[in-house]
């Protein structure tokens, strides 16, 4: 799980010019911040590394607070113009994380398509970064990202899991693929993968996995 939010979330600090020598994980939501934390610490052990808190330029922010909910002793506050929302980034400057994370990712798969739990901790992990879960009119999970070689590869591990989806092309946003789990699956997602952390999104999921149909009601 943890591994596939490094890969869906993390920045490995390449422009397209130089080869990756760091490791930057952004995210909005303080509770994927954490679990990210917790994650660095399990396994890359006595590594230091700093958070650093990036608030919108022009907006007052309760940076004691902060330090209060994130676990971890060293946050810095930064101000960037382009923000619209507070965010967060795990900043581990060491080559050596970055390039062992990047040589196990086939070694990581390979494992994750071998075990249920496994499959079904990758894909969570997936979601926490990339998902999203919509009730309103309708009820679904999806996944949209343009990697088609991670779409399918996620594909795979849900069919192993036993989901009815399929990857498709999206015809509105140019070059996006995307994995759809509609209603009639929600309860099955809801109870066997989720969004682990992501209180809000997990939240949505269980509403729509729980919604009671009308007669002749079908989503």
């Amino acid at each position: 799980e943890g591994y596939a939010l490094c890969l869906a979330e993390g920045d490995n600090g390449s422009n397209g010019n130089t080869i990756p020598r760091k490791f930057i994980f952004t995210n909005s939501d303080v509770n994927v911040i954490n679990h990210m934390i917790k994650w660095v610490k399990t396994y890359f052990q006595n590594n230091n590394f700093y958070v650093d808190a990036v608030n919108p330029r022009g907006y007052e922010i309760d940076f004691e607070d902060i330090k209060k909910k994130i676990n971890h002793n060293l946050v810095k506050l930064r101000q960037e113009g382009y923000n619209k929302i507070v965010k967060y980034k795990i900043c581990l400057n060491y080559a050596i994380i970055i390039d062992i994370i990047l040589a196990i990712e086939d070694k990581i798969k390979e494992l994750c398509s071998q075990d249920k739990n496994l499959a079904a901790g990758y894909i969570r992990g997936m979601m926490i970064g990339e998902g999203t879960a919509y009730f309103n009119r309708s009820r679904y999970v999806r996944i949209e990202m343009r990697n088609e070689k991670e779409i399918k590869y996620l594909h795979n591990l849900l069919i192993m899991l036993r989901f009815d989806c399929k990857p498709v092309l999206r015809q509105d946003r140019e070059g996006h693929w995307s994995l759809y789990i509609g209603a009639k699956q929600l309860d099955k997602f809801a109870k066997e993968i989720g969004f682990g952390v992501h209180q809000e999104r997990q939240k949505i999921l269980l509403e729509a996995s729980q919604k009671v149909l009308r007669v002749n009601q079908y989503c």
